[in-house]
């Protein structure tokens, strides 16, 4: 007879009972470690926490000089990679408010395009999750952005013209678009939902400008095409807007906020950029926490890394510990 059968006779209660315990709880552990798994679709995210600090804004000009940012604290860098994770750029950004704006400063190292197609220009967009529940690919949760999500805020900008100039809405109450600086301000749920209505904002609060690094500083005039450098990104927009909750992100000093950055390579391929060839922060870093003027809260969900390694550790104890029970239990019976 299988001296292990004894396990759950009358003469040893105690000792079925601990097994039994020690193996319910192992599958619990493995159990709670497979729901973490797909929660994040069994990937993990490096994760970047900033906290924005509150400045006197009149001290930074939009020109696209990055210059006057520099006693705001250190900025955070950014992977920027394609969705198939076979391109990648790195980026750099600051975020910095008062009592009535939030400004960003967006660099993108990479060589300058510029041309009357927007294909053949680069392009960058800068994305806040309006709704707890959207994902960070356009609203939704799904890489490829097609499975319909919840609201975000893109703040979009095609960079073919205005070097250096003021671009942006600046206000404008009847559009999303910026028809001369091509700054317009969008919204979607996910990537179809832009086309069909995140077009249609009632309002563009955006002002900004951009320009060029060489060297680390900004050229006054566009450089020839291919010259090597940083892309300056410069962009300020109210804490609070009249739109359309639904459309535009609404901003308060000691919370915290979801972003997420976007660049389209114009030497994607010989026609320019592709629809969807844009590099994007999210396959690295999910959402970015921003927090203006605190520390930036960050989900449980998103931060459950060493809460598995524990799972797991504690998940092979109980096996070793199991093994050893029954090693012990066979010995003593043989006797």
């Amino acid at each position: 007879m299988n001296k292990r059968a004894v396990f759950t006779s009358k003469k040893h209660p105690t000792l079925s009972f601990v097994i039994s315990l020690l193996i319910l709880t192992q599958i619990m552990f493995i159990s709670s470690t497979m729901g973490i798994s797909q929660a994040t679709q069994g990937k993990k995210y490096t994760l970047i926490t900033y906290k924005a600090s509150k400045i006197d804004l009149t001290k930074i000009t939009l020109d696209g000089d990055a210059s006057d940012w520099k006693d705001i604290p250190a900025s955070a860098t950014v992977n920027l990679t394609g969705l198939y994770g076979h391109r990648w750029k790195l980026a750099t950004f600051k975020v910095a408010f008062n009592t009535t704006h939030i400004a960003i400063l967006y660099k993108i190292d990479d060589d300058f395009n510029m041309a009357t197609d927007n294909r053949l220009s680069a392009a960058v967009a800068i994305m806040w999750a309006i709704s707890d529940e959207a994902g960070p690919f356009m609203g939704s949760t799904d890489e490829t952005g097609t499975q319909p999500g919840a609201p975000v805020d893109i703040w979009h900008w095609w960079l073919n013209g205005s070097y250096r100039a003021l671009a942006g809405g600046q206000g404008k109450v009847d559009s999303g678009k910026d028809p001369i600086g091509h700054l317009d301000d969008k919204h979607s749920t996910y990537a179809d939902d832009l086309k069909l209505t995140g077009e249609n904002e009632k309002e563009n609060s955006l002002f900004g400008s951009w320009g060029f690094e060489v060297n680390g500083k900004t050229v006054t005039t566009p450089p020839e095409n291919d010259t090597e450098g940083s892309y300056v990104v410069e962009i300020i927009r109210p804490l609070q807007t009249s739109d359309d909750p639904n459309n535009d992100a609404q901003f308060q000093e000691g919370q915290t906020y979801k972003l997420a950055l976007a660049y389209w390579d114009p030497d994607q391929s010989s026609l320019g950029w592709l629809r969807n060839g844009h590099l994007i922060s999210p396959i690295n870093h999910y959402w970015i926490y921003v927090g203006l003027g605190v520390e930036p809260e960050v989900p449980q969900e998103k931060s459950t890394y060493g809460f598995e390694v524990l799972l797991a550790v504690i998940s092979i104890l109980g096996l070793v510990t199991t093994k050893k029970i029954i090693r012990t239990y066979d010995k003593k019976n043989k006797k």
